[in-house]
């Protein structure tokens, strides 16, 4: 049980990092920073742009972690209720 567990818990990780991360709204900063940067590629709007990205970064791995939270939450109140519900049955028979 516990290594199905862990199993989940490891799938449901990559899945919110590696789908949910990426699928992200740009921020209108981070796309206007782009925008300058295109327009004047200077070491300023390079700068501007690169500060951008890290926080846009920081918000979609947030969002990941809310996402992977939720799912984990949902996953291990699952196993304990299925556990408890085989440890009645076993009882019972």
């Amino acid at each position: 049980m516990k290594k199905l567990i862990a199993i989940l818990l490891i799938a449901e990780l990559l899945i919110a990092y590696f789908v949910l991360a990426p699928a992200c709204i740009l921020r209108r900063d981070h796309v206007r920073a782009f925008s300058a940067w295109r327009d004047n590629p200077t070491p300023a709007t390079s700068a501007e742009l690169a500060r951008q990205k890290r926080i846009t970064q920081l918000h979609s791995l947030g969002f990941s972690a809310v996402v992977f939270g939720a799912v984990a939450g949902a996953t291990l109140f699952g196993a304990r209720f299925w556990k408890r519900r085989s440890r009645v049955t076993q009882i019972e028979t």
